[in-house]
């Protein structure tokens, strides 16, 4: 398994692509469509699909371009494989509405619902922080303490302490 992050426009969108057993799935293409591309064609893994963690342009503005070019799908559903790999869908709104965070064995794509030490903005429309908050708890019993973590922006980090709402909820 490799995980490639690529940081897309003007808001530094984290892009990722997952690769397992050469097949490539491509996580919140944000922007930049050629730069991922590239990135696409030098992984050398074949590309299976698309996998938005919500529906801010952000994340979603390089998706008809990408789709276009290797006709690829949007997915969606409980459960994404690749190669190797089963990928949870869990749904975690706050940030957004229909925002999902996708959670592997030893790993998770969080979306704008969790960074390294704050939680996504609820301010923007579709977001809830009373909703956030849930996601937060659920996120609490799906993570793991040792699990990397890879958020919409920002830095990837290691997990270790999974009382998330005892870190990031305020009055919790």
């Amino acid at each position: 398994m490799k995980i490639k992050e690529i940081k897309v426009g003007s808001l530094k969108t984290n892009c990722y692509l997952l690769v397992s057993k050469n097949e490539l799935l491509i996580i919140d293409p944000g922007a930049e469509t050629e730069k991922i591309i590239k990135q696409i064609k030098k992984s050398k893994g074949r590309p299976i699909g698309i996998v938005n963690t919500h529906t801010h342009y952000d994340h979603t503005g390089a998706n008809r371009a990408i789709k276009d070019k290797f006709n690829l799908k949007i997915l969606t559903g409980p459960k994404i494989k690749v190669g190797k790999l089963n990928l949870k869908v869990v749904e975690t709104p706050g940030h957004e509405e229909d925002a999902v965070t996708l959670i592997g064995k030893d790993f998770a794509f969080t979306g704008d619902t969790l960074f390294k030490n704050e939680t996504g903005r609820t301010d923007l429309p579709g977001g809830s922080y009373k909703k956030l908050k849930k996601s937060i708890e659920k996120l609490s019993k799906e993570l793991k303490e040792g699990m990397k973590i890879y958020p919409g922006h920002g830095e990837s980090f290691t997990l270790k302490n999974t009382n998330l709402k005892e870190k990031y909820i305020k009055n919790a």
